[in-house]
């Protein structure tokens, strides 16, 4: 919300209002303000994400009389936005064939908002489960600890990957890749 004074002693009309960089308004023109009264109207900011900085509203009127005077509003704005941050790549080591391996994952938030995990799933026949209660709410700068297990019946090399789908906007699928050495 804007709230736009008139301080002088004549009706004030406001004949155009323009923003910059995504800033908008849905206020009726022209506009017409009562002498010593206020008027409020609606702004949005519709940006990218990842938007941090500044636009601008240029308004239109006949401040002191004068038609075609410009006023500019300078309107800063920083998102604020959950980060999710997690190891692209888990190396297990020396897991068991046929067994249940348990280990933990770990994810945390870089950002200024809850980061909240949809859903956690593993790649086709990767023998990966994540064993959780979804959804899942990391706090700005918080971390989660989370168990996975994972059973194969191959020996050798393992790969497989984890899928976390969360509401952090640049990442918004995160793939991290568990490898392992499958023994006897």
């Amino acid at each position: 919300s804007l709230i736009i004074s008139n301080s002088g002693d004549a009706d004030l009309t406001i004949s155009q209002i323009v923003g910059s960089s995504g800033l908008t308004t849905d206020a009726t023109l022209p506009l017409t303000i009562a002498a010593n009264s206020d008027q409020t109207i609606t702004v949005n900011l519709l940006v990218a994400a990842n938007y941090a900085g500044s636009s601008t509203l240029t308004i239109t009127s006949d401040s002191a009389g004068l038609v075609g005077t410009e006023t500019v509003v300078n309107v800063t704005a920083n998102l604020l936005l959950p980060t999710i941050n997690v190891g692209a790549t888990t190396d297990l080591g020396q897991i068991y064939v046929g067994l249940t391996n348990p280990f933990e994952i770990n994810i945390s938030n870089d950002g200024q908002a809850n980061l909240e995990i949809h859903h956690i799933s593993g790649s086709q026949n990767s023998g990966l489960n994540v064993l959780a209660d979804y959804p899942i709410l990391v706090t700005p700068s918080g971390s989660r600890s989370l168990s996975v297990t994972l059973q194969t019946q191959t020996l050798g090399s393992y790969s497989g990957s984890l899928t976390i789908d969360s509401n952090d906007s640049q990442s918004p699928q995160t793939m991290v890749t568990i490898t392992a050495t499958v023994v006897e």
